[in-house]
């Protein structure tokens, strides 16, 4: 391991997972950004492509830090956006909804 001790690691474990809590208030203030871009234009498929981005990226992220059902729910939302982007086609009334209450649903 490079000669760091595990006290070493747990120090820089617990440094990542406090940053990352730190940030995710801006985290998800980003995805609503991006979430009341892609409502106001829901065949936009740029605002999409950068609100799938956001959700990969937090559930990824979520899944480490232990906030498994925001990693559940980040997920589900990259994996619907997927299917919007891979059809070609704008949101659903469905989509829509679920994008505009996220993460709450």
């Amino acid at each position: 391991m490079g000669g760091r001790s595990p006290t070493a690691l747990s120090d820089k474990l617990a440094a990542l997972t406090r940053d990352f809590h730190n940030r995710l208030g801006e985290r998800l203030r980003e995805m609503e950004s991006a979430a009341e871009k892609t409502r106001q234009n829901p065949g936009d498929a740029e605002a999409l492509s950068t609100l799938k981005v956001l959700a990969h990226n937090l559930a990824g992220a979520g899944a480490t830090f232990g906030y498994v059902e925001l990693s559940r729910k980040s997920q589900q939302l990259e994996t619907m956006i997927d299917g919007v982007l891979e059809k070609e086609r704008e949101l659903s009334g469905d989509e829509y909804n679920h994008i505009a209450h996220y993460p709450s649903e």
